[in-house]
């Protein structure tokens, strides 16, 4: 399983709190780390990243959009995207961890890799928009494959969050 941290210029110094706080934690020596970061982001926050994701993580790597995505929820379905075409190259399945996550405490990922083997897609399920539609949370692991399922939906979709687009195509194979 690899760690994908994405991030944008907006949210750059709260990816580089969350690595930091992760090698505080004890690192991730057992995994890999695929920073997924938008096109406009400033090299030297980039490096920074890397720095310390290659601290925390067996082995890191970045990869950026092709050209700058702005807004909400654009970038983030351009970030998602880009990273889910790379594992699935890769064969890795993925755990994707936002910026603003926060590990709670030591051996964090070791615990979710040994509950999520059981499952295809595993994150926390909750009533989006006063019970409307069940939603599994956009952290959370996904298969290696994810964007054979998602990928469609997203370009379908392209002005709603992509974990509320594929909901009612993710949560029926998810564990909460």
């Amino acid at each position: 399983m690899t760690v994908v941290i994405p991030f944008c210029p907006a949210d750059a110094n709260q990816a580089l709190a969350l690595l930091e706080y992760i090698g505080q934690l004890g690192g991730c020596q057992e995994y890999n780390c695929l920073l997924v970061v938008d096109a406009a982001i400033d090299w030297a926050k980039c490096v920074d990243a890397l720095t310390l994701a290659n601290r925390a993580f067996r082995d890191a790597r970045i990869i950026t959009t092709e050209t700058p995505v702005t807004g909400w929820p654009a970038g983030a379905n351009a970030l998602w995207l880009k990273a889910a075409h790379y594992c699935k190259i890769a064969r890795t399945s993925f755990l994707w961890l936002e910026a603003d996550s926060i590990p709670l405490k030591r051996g964090w990922l070791v615990a979710i890799d040994k509950m999520r083997r059981a499952t295809t897609y595993f994150g926390h399920i909750y009533m989006y928009r006063e019970q409307v539609m069940k939603v599994m949370s956009g952290i959370a692991v996904y298969p290696e494959n994810a964007i054979d399922l998602i990928g469609p939906i997203i370009e379908a979709n392209p002005t709603k969050a992509w974990d509320v687009s594929s909901a009612e195509a993710v949560v029926p194979l998810a564990t909460h």
